[in-house]
């Protein structure tokens, strides 16, 4: 197999720290902001095939609509803030009736679209597909993976800029408890490095022309314990967390006097068959995760190095 190919599929197996994925560890609570207001709900937000789920009566109402409930059809009408014929919703159903107003004519027309989460019942609440409500009201919607937080603006809301994204090196290791890898070869060539206004960042190196890649990441602490770390990382990559093996590692973690577990797992096969090996550390206001990502044939030769350097972390403090 071609160096450029392992380099490849090994970056498609990083996590990335814009997409998502840095916060996957945890059962954070998601928080919704509507024009900067939060929205406190009696029901909680889940994610549902990947898509935020909130209860329907209080988006509704922080976003001005009126709905409507037919329970002998188990069907849902959402009367948008300008009026007209509303939208319509069945449970457990993902087709949706809208009304698309046509500026040529003045004329509105009913259309059925498929939505990929249907609306479902949770604890006698009818949850719906916040985005695709959002936006068909006329709502901008803004997910922050750092903060697990969606933004709901209006089109009269002017919401106020985030601090921009850091990607300087220097930068991200001063800005608050970093840690990298002491003994790592300098010839490693550093691919990416990025901070976002939340504190999560992430480094990337690339060893050997590719063959191996180790990523550094750094998240807001959670309450994450090991089920949910194997969950997390099934979920992304694709596996069963079952052939996910993870321990808390004594040593290591009366080492550095914060709890460390060690993980291993493979993804892909035959050709594209990778191993993954990592350390997760839990301080008290950062979460860390550094991971090595070998492909399964360059592997062996690595992993004296991996567990030294998994020996040989050094922090840094501003």
């Amino acid at each position: 197999m071609k160096k450029s190919q392992k380099l490849l599929g090994l970056c498609l197996a990083v996590f990335l720290i814009l997409s998502g994925g840095v916060t996957a560890y945890g059962a954070d609570e998601i928080s919704i902001y509507v024009d900067g207001n939060k929205l406190i709900t009696d029901v909680p937000p889940i994610i549902m095939e990947s898509r935020t789920m909130v209860p329907l009566s209080a988006v509704s109402e922080a976003v001005g609509c009126k709905v409507e409930w037919v329970a002998k059809d188990q069907e849902v009408l959402v009367y948008l803030p300008s009026g007209g014929e509303p939208m319509i919703m069945h449970i457990n159903d993902p087709n949706v009736m809208i009304h698309r107003y046509n500026g040529d004519t003045g004329e509105t027309t009913p259309v059925t679209v498929t939505i990929d989460a249907p609306p479902v019942i949770v604890n006698s609440r009818t949850m719906v597909p916040l985005g695709f409500v959002a936006e068909t009201i006329g709502f901008k919607v803004n997910w922050d993976a750092a903060s697990r937080s969606v933004y709901l603006y209006s089109a009269l809301y002017d919401p106020p800029d985030n601090p921009p994204a850091i990607t300087s090196d220097d930068e991200i290791k001063n800005a608050g408890l970093w840690l990298g890898v002491d003994n790592f070869p300098d010839k490693a060539i550093l691919m990416d490095s990025q901070m976002n206004y939340a504190g999560a960042a992430a480094q990337t190196y690339s060893l050997d022309d590719g063959l191996l890649l180790l990523v550094i990441e750094r998240l807001p602490a959670v309450a994450a314990d090991t089920q949910a770390i194997k969950e997390a990382i099934a979920e992304y990559q694709g596996i069963a967390a079952a052939n996910i093996s993870i321990s808390l590692d004594e040593t290591l973690s009366a080492q550095y006097t914060y709890p460390a577990y060690l993980l291993s797992y493979q993804t892909g096969s035959n050709e594209d068959l990778k191993y993954h090996f990592e350390l997760y550390m839990q301080t008290d206001e950062w979460d860390f995760r550094v991971q090595a990502a070998a492909a399964a044939d360059a592997a062996d030769e690595y992993r004296e190095d991996i567990d030294s350097w998994f020996r040989n972390i050094e922090f840094t403090q501003p």
